[in-house]
């Protein structure tokens, strides 16, 4: 009678232990292991034993709590005094969660429910590593020479940023992020380039799709990415080339960005420009016929070409003189 006093009070109750064969694990890996139950010193009810996935990350000074998979152990069964239970435990990380870094930890959570008594519970930390299409990305940008930024592996909640600094080579480059996403057929990488420049940096963005075969072909992947990335800065380099200012004055605008196509979506959206051709104080028809004949071939062109980069989304100086 005092031991079952004491056991609801949780002293010599149930206790569980979750065992797993590694602490650290690649994404879309099972995971396995062994749920331990200890009885004792008196016979109880467990209503069930269930462990729950978790992630923890911090973005600034706040710490957020999120759950991404709870499996059931076992119902209803009785552990006897200094009796001894094993269940077998499985489970899959998922393919699209962030891998462990400095803001970002995982832990399995297994509680052990208790008829009339106090609940036991064990924590259990992971590691959560690349996995092989993962690893293979990064590696090919090491070969073409980027390497990691210290905030590699940054996630905000909704994405997780990897950050290069780009080889000697791209000397206009300040840096590259990538975001992946893992699929079962291969890897959506979106890729951004941040260019320097006089008076702002401008974003180059692009996403693609890695199929699997290219993601096992070290050879290949390392030039695709490598071409990819001259491609999306050759872009731009035409379009600063063929969209001059027609006057001596700062055409990129702090503030604007420019994006490359995002093939995913079939759309372009490029940075806003405004030209600006005043000439305040004269007003002679002849002068105006002149710069219009002067300038009708440049503004002509200027003005197909923003119909066909820009996407609808310009912002308008509504306080120009």
């Amino acid at each position: 009678m005092f031991n079952n006093l004491l056991a609801k009070m949780g002293v010599g109750g149930a206790k569980v232990d979750l065992v797993l064969e590694s602490n650290q694990w690649s994404i879309g890996e099972t995971i396995r292991g062994y749920v331990n139950i200890q009885g004792g010193s008196a016979e109880q009810f467990i209503n069930k034993i269930d462990v729950e996935f978790k992630m923890k990350y911090t973005t600034g000074e706040f710490e957020y709590m999120k759950s991404l998979n709870r499996i059931p152990v076992i119902f209803n069964t009785a552990i006897g005094v200094r009796e001894h239970k094993q269940i077998p435990f499985e489970t899959v990380i998922p393919l699209n969660v962030p891998i462990s870094k400095n803001n970002v930890s995982y832990y399995f959570h297994t509680h052990l429910d208790i008829s009339g008594a106090v609940d036991a519970y064990d924590n259990d930390y992971v590691q959560v590593t690349p996995n092989a299409d993962m690893d293979n990305v990064f590696h090919a940008l090491h070969q073409i020479g980027f390497h990691e930024k210290q905030s590699f592996g940054k996630y905000d909640g909704n994405k997780q940023e990897f950050e290069f600094y780009p080889p000697h080579h791209y000397s206009n480059v300040e840096e590259l992020e990538i975001v992946l996403e893992t699929t079962p057929t291969g890897v959506k990488l979106q890729l951004e380039l941040d260019i320097k420049g006089y008076y702002r940096e401008t974003e180059l963005r692009q996403s693609i799709f890695i199929p699997s075969q290219v993601l096992q072909n070290h050879d290949e992947l390392k030039s695709m990415l490598e071409s990819k990335i001259n491609e999306i800065i050759s872009n731009y380099s035409m379009h600063q080339n063929n969209h001059q200012p027609m006057q001596n004055q700062p055409h990129y605008q702090p503030g604007h960005s420019y994006y490359g196509h995002h093939e995913s979506h079939g759309h372009h959206h490029h940075e806003h420009h405004e030209n600006h051709g005043h000439n305040n104080g004269h007003s002679n028809s002849n002068m105006m016929m002149g710069i219009a004949g002067g300038f009708a071939a440049g503004i002509i062109a200027d003005e197909i070409f923003e119909e066909i980069f820009e996407d609808g989304d310009e912002e308008n100086d509504d306080n120009e003189d």
